[in-house]
């Protein structure tokens, strides 16, 4: 297990591959992007990570306007650009992982398209595909808003690669009390971990979050990353220190 800083959330006061030495410093072993690396100079991106010696957990698709497009109807021209575009990256920096974003979007039509979509994306890459199901709080019109629908394109394309990043921000404000339970109920789907504080999306430290044990014993049992996204008012160093000294 290794904790990885979400370069969306984190040092997002410096430039984009600065951040990856501010990550190093203080003391992650692991980062994850959203979809910089796809506008950022990858020869350098990929210097920067081998000699900070860092690992990358897993970059995004393009989100746009759109928070993605793999379920939109019509988009599919969009979508396989933009996952080329990703798979690309990812096999340049040694991703472990991509996520592909769904998009906002309603009607019955949404998870056939994703389906193909996620048919396509699979032929053209072997790194693992990750999906993440989001509040509909947060994100209003998102379509993999809860675990059910993820569970049923898992159903429908059960490819081992095809994995579900689990945000304990997310799942708290969807399953509330049962989110620890239904994240353990899902553990042969998970690809991914990501940690902030359930209330706010706030500095996850391990004194204010009961659930640490049993989400530190998943990542443990399913030999899982766990990447830190959330709203810093601390330094990520504290933090760090916070969850690693819960667990000496």
């Amino acid at each position: 297990m290794e904790f990885s800083a979400n370069l969306g959330f984190l040092f997002t006061d410096l430039p984009f591959p600065q951040r990856i030495a501010a990550a190093a410093r203080a003391g992650f072993g692991a980062v994850e992007f959203h979809d910089q690396a796809q506008s950022e100079d990858l020869r350098l991106i990929g210097d920067l990570l081998r000699s900070e010696g860092l690992r990358l957990c897993s970059l995004n698709c393009a989100m746009g306007s759109t928070a993605g497009s793999a379920a939109l109807a019509g988009e599919e021209a969009r979508f396989r650009a933009e996952f080329l575009a990703a798979r690309d990256a990812a096999e340049a920096l040694e991703a472990r992982a991509i996520h592909v974003m769904t998009g906002r979007v309603s009607g019955a039509g949404a998870e056939a398209v994703l389906l193909r979509n996620l048919e396509f994306a699979l032929t053209c890459t072997d790194r693992l595909l990750l999906l993440e199901v989001i509040s509909p709080a947060t994100m209003p019109g998102y379509w993999l808003n809860s675990p059910e629908r993820f569970e049923a394109v898992a159903a429908a394309l059960p490819d081992p690669r095809l994995r579900l990043m689990a945000d304990w921000y997310h799942f708290s404000q969807i399953c509330g009390p049962a989110a620890l339970s239904r994240l353990r109920g899902l553990a042969p789907h998970l690809g991914h971990l990501q940690l902030a504080r359930a209330e706010d999306r706030g500095d996850p430290l391990a004194e204010g979050l009961p659930c640490w044990p049993g989400i530190r014993a998943l990542a443990l049992e399913q030999g899982l990353d766990i990447g830190l996204e959330y709203r810093p008012s601390l330094p990520p160093a504290e933090v760090l220190t916070s969850l690693r000294a819960s667990v000496l």
